[in-house]
């Protein structure tokens, strides 16, 4: 069974994590089996209307990290045996931020914490002590000017963490920021 629409998703603690087409409300999946897809349950899912519309996922550490525009929240727990027993996902806790997250394609997680951006903010850092700290101020000018992340990757070897970006959704054209 699959869900009738999904508008993003991530992996977090073994399981598939999905926003679901209403945007307000999180999916997830049984833990994977070795050798089987992960299956998915209309039950394995709760709604987080507070703050408007989920735009992103990410994962640190333990915690499944969820966006909003103008928000951040956490959520803890290892949730249900495939069987729906022993659900034990905290309720979603918002850091203390006015900041959030307008773009999936910009949320990227690295040893430091996870990078994500905003189109009006500019690039930040979630760090694995929750703190949310702009890191785009070098290249703010930039960002500004081209403000649609297209999409964001971490380079392991080197510790770079590189985000594309262009104007608008519709330009042919744009640049790489590099952290």
């Amino acid at each position: 069974q699959c869900p009738s629409g999904v508008f993003h998703l991530t992996v977090h603690k073994n399981r598939v994590w999905m926003v679901l087409e209403d945007r307000l409300t999180l999916g997830y999946t049984s833990e994977y089996t070795l050798g089987e897809a992960p299956k998915y349950n209309d039950a394995f899912t709760f709604s987080l209307p507070e703050e408007g519309n989920i735009h992103a996922l990410g994962s640190l550490d333990d915690k499944l990290v969820v966006f909003k525009y103008g928000a951040v929240f956490l959520i803890a727990g290892d949730g249900p045996n495939e069987l729906g027993v022993g659900a034990d996902f905290s309720r979603p806790f918002r850091i203390m931020t006015d900041v959030g997250c307008d773009n999936w394609r910009s949320v990227v997680s690295t040893d430091k914490g996870i990078f994500f951006a905003h189109s009006r903010r500019g690039i930040f850092l979630l760090t694995r002590s929750f703190e949310i700290v702009w890191v785009g101020g070098r290249v703010q000018d930039l960002f500004d000017a081209n403000p649609v992340v297209t999409s964001t990757v971490f380079h392991n070897t080197r510790r770079w963490v590189i985000f594309t970006c262009k104007p608008t959704e519709t330009s042919e054209t744009g640049i790489s920021l590099v952290y």
